[in-house]
């Protein structure tokens, strides 16, 4: 409480008001500590993903990875940037992040970007981008997205630093 408030506190006498005031503060420590939570989920996830990019196997790699049960939300990728260059990547990018910004969707609710390619391209050996997608956390399930599980399972996952 400020200073202010603590003087107030006695001088009023007034027990209806204390209580007031101790209602709203812990209202206001409550908000505090979730945002300290979904601030420290969040500086933890990302520890976890740069330990995983730097023990993932070298560019061009493909691999069957167990990936854990997930949320995912995405949109349908409106070129397939593997036929042209990274700037085709980017503008891809750039349209989810403006998507997203539209939704209200933070970046401390977010986590991994990914792509997918159509299974039925994939298994004829091509390359055809699908989506591109985010992993949300639990906390983003409260937001009016149009969210999808991802079952846990083994993925094929493709290592790639440049297209």
């Amino acid at each position: 409480m400020s200073l202010k408030e603590v003087k107030l506190v006695p001088d009023s006498g007034d027990s209806a008001l204390i209580e007031t005031m101790l209602a709203y503060k812990n209202e206001q420590i409550h908000r505090q500590i979730s945002q300290l939570k979904l601030r420290h989920d969040a500086v933890e996830r990302t520890i976890r993903s740069i330990e995983r990019y730097r023990k993932s196997p070298v560019t061009g790699t493909i691999a069957l990875e167990y990936i854990d049960r997930r949320i995912i939300y995405g949109i349908d990728c409106v070129e397939n940037f593997y036929d042209y260059d990274i700037s085709s990547y980017e503008r891809v990018l750039l349209a989810f992040k403006m998507h997203l910004v539209e939704k209200g969707v933070s970046q401390m609710h977010t986590y991994n970007l990914g792509t997918s390619i159509r299974k039925d391209d994939f298994l004829a050996g091509r390359f055809h981008a699908d989506k591109v997608f985010i992993f949300l956390d639990r906390s983003a399930l409260s937001m009016e997205l149009d969210t999808r599980i991802m079952d846990s399972g083994m993925y094929a996952c493709i290592y790639l630093d440049s297209l």
